[in-house]
């Protein structure tokens, strides 16, 4: 069966949603951060500021610094602001497409 290239209806229709503000974006990697155990000296200032990240890229960097501070410390892993900003800058050097949360 032949198609017309117009003819198919894939059902996506795409849409572009900007990024978060600044202080939106502060507010994201505060929401983020609360659910974990966090080592003093952690700058939602300077983490909003650098990495404009979208809210799944806030979450996903959030959680992936987490399960490295657990490689670490499996008993009680506490997130550093290294591990963060670390995490953070392998995340802004990805497609936002590819998974990288479950890459080293």
């Amino acid at each position: 069966m032949e198609y017309s290239k117009g003819s198919i209806n894939n059902g996506f229709v795409p849409y572009s949603f900007p990024l978060p503000s600044y202080l939106v974006r502060k507010q994201l990697w505060e929401s983020c951060l609360k659910n974990y155990e966090l080592e003093g000296g952690i700058d939602l200032n300077m983490l909003a500021s650098k990495f404009r990240f979208s809210g799944g890229q806030i979450r996903d960097a959030a959680h992936t610094a987490y399960i490295f501070a657990g490689d670490k410390n499996p008993a009680s892993p506490v997130l550093s602001p290294e591990d963060l900003q670390k995490i953070s800058i392998k995340a802004a050097r990805r497609s936002p497409i590819r998974n990288w949360a479950l890459l080293p």
